[in-house]
């Protein structure tokens, strides 16, 4: 039995993103779409759960039970956390139909189980719904090993599960048992999922690794509350992202003559049950940057923050 956080908040900011720079991969067309705004996502508060290692409550739809996926022409096989709704949803949604085999997870197993056979159903794709407490250690362990022993290998990571405890907290005055739990899941979790696929990424030859942050984790903006409407909010979650960022751009490094590609996405202020029926963008909308990354060919970038496909300064 697997678990993961499920909840996305997204929320509005007014940080400004002046001087962009954009590599030669960037085509003009994505450069005009650019409006030189940074907008934030947020992720919503998570809680703990139980880990049931005898409970097999993970289901495959659209692929013939014990059916192995491993010729190199094979489908794509992804693991996406925190997939049971919003933007997560949508990103295992788009990959799908992207044609890759699609193994999301959530706190609540019925439900990733339920979204699982919805996405399926409507994009007529290979969805798999596993129960997963990403801090768990032993359940990551044990999640990663049975998608192996089902195709293989693991092509894609999706870090989207994330947690938000301090909404109104200031570095000051935070609670730190609570900035002790946002580190375990938004830093220490994914950090754990990169250490077990990475290795197999490598010995295949090819490698997607996308961790979902905000742009609240922004350094420039931390420090200047002119530029920060946010401020002094979010203090342990903001970190907690911040040290993320920090963890995709030594992966990226430690990986970079490799067929591996690690970025960071940053899907915006999205309409989403956790965000404002007024925001800008649609929860697909704010998903399509990490699909992008998710699926982008061998020269595709590494080491970099994207928002709507373009990049961001750290």
């Amino acid at each position: 039995m697997r678990i993961a956080v499920d909840v996305v908040r997204c929320r509005p900011a007014s940080s400004i993103y002046r001087g962009a720079s954009f590599p030669q991969w960037v085509s003009q067309s994505e450069v005009a779409r650019y409006d030189n705004r940074t907008r934030e996502t947020d992720i919503g508060i998570k809680r703990p759960s139980q880990l049931r290692p005898n409970d097999d409550s993970s289901h495959t739809f659209g692929l013939p039970p014990g059916k192995a996926l491993t010729a190199p022409d094979s489908p794509r096989i992804a693991l996406v956390t925190g997939g049971t709704r919003g933007i997560g949803t949508e990103i295992a949604r788009g990959l799908v139909r992207e044609g890759i085999i699609v193994h999301l997870t959530g706190r609540d197993g019925e439900k990733a189980v339920g979204v699982a056979a919805e996405l399926a159903r409507e994009t007529g794709g290979a969805v798999t719904g596993h129960e997963l407490e990403v801090t768990d250690g032993e359940a990551a362990q044990i999640l990663v090993d049975e998608i192996r022993a089902q195709h293989g290998r693991i092509d894609v990571l999706v870090n989207n599960a994330a947690v938000e405890l301090d909404l109104e907290g200031s570095a000051l005055k935070a609670d730190l048992d609570g900035v002790r739990i946002m580190l375990e899941t938004n830093l220490i979790a994914p950090w754990r999922l990169i250490q077990l696929v990475a290795p197999g990424m490598l010995d295949h030859g090819y490698g997607r690794i996308v961790n979902v942050t905000t742009g609240l984790a922004q350094f420039e903006r931390m420090a200047d509350r002119r530029r920060d409407d946010h401020y002094p909010g979010h203090a342990g979650y903001r970190i907690s992202k911040a040290a993320l960022n920090a963890l995709t751009a030594l992966v990226a490094g430690e990986l970079r003559d490799s067929s591996v590609l690690v970025n960071a996405s940053d899907p915006g202020y999205c309409r989403t049950e956790m965000g404002a029926p007024f925001a800008p963008f649609s929860a697909s909308e704010g998903a399509e940057v990490t699909i992008h990354l998710a699926t982008i060919d061998e020269n595709g970038p590494t080491a970099g923050w994207f928002f709507q496909r373009l990049p961001k300064t750290w």
